[in-house]
């Protein structure tokens, strides 16, 4: 279908754009609900990506890691009611981008496809919100992160279900 490179904010910049360039990648998960958070985009990456000359080039897509079916999903790709529905289309409208990546809690949106957002001006829209809350929540999950880290290896394993519970609805 299409290449998309998964949770870029964990990464260096420069390793991003260099693997997006090595592998000529098509997509990008702008935003991952379990890597990034709920209420609030990575914008410290957003504001690095704005600096790309081939910003509006990419798919963007915003994510969510299913590692337990307890998960609420925030982060959902809407494609338009096909005539048929079936995975070949949803794959195809997919594949010619014909879709938006929406946050529900926010209602933050990127719009792909041939009503496309201008990154630039999405991100400028992006900047204006104070994200209290998501902030917060943000910092609550960081500390619970760093505990979680100190923990012996098969002690994070055992964790893990929950963790992914904590993080779900924090």
């Amino acid at each position: 279908m299409f290449k998309v490179l998964a949770h870029p904010s964990k990464y260096r910049f420069q390793d991003v754009m260099r693997h997006l360039t090595k592998y000529q990648l098509n997509g990008i998960e702008l935003w991952n609900q379990q890597a990034d958070g709920s209420y609030i985009p990575p914008i410290d990456f957003l504001e690095l990506l704005k600096s790309q000359a081939q910003r509006n080039h990419f798919r963007y897509f915003f994510g969510c890691d299913l590692h337990s079916a307890n998960l609420t999903v925030a982060n959902v790709l809407s494609v338009p009611s096909p005539n048929e529905r079936t995975a070949e289309a949803i794959a195809k409208a997919l594949i010619e981008g014909d879709f938006v990546s929406r946050n529900c809690p926010t209602g933050i949106e990127y719009r792909n496809g041939s009503g496309k957002t201008d990154f630039d001006a999405w991100l400028q829209t992006l900047r204006r919100k104070s994200y209290s809350r998501g902030k917060i929540l943000r910092s609550v999950r960081h500390f619970l992160r760093s505990l979680y880290r100190m923990l012996p290896r098969d002690t994070q394993h055992s964790l893990n279900d929950f963790k992914n519970f904590v993080r779900n609805k924090v």
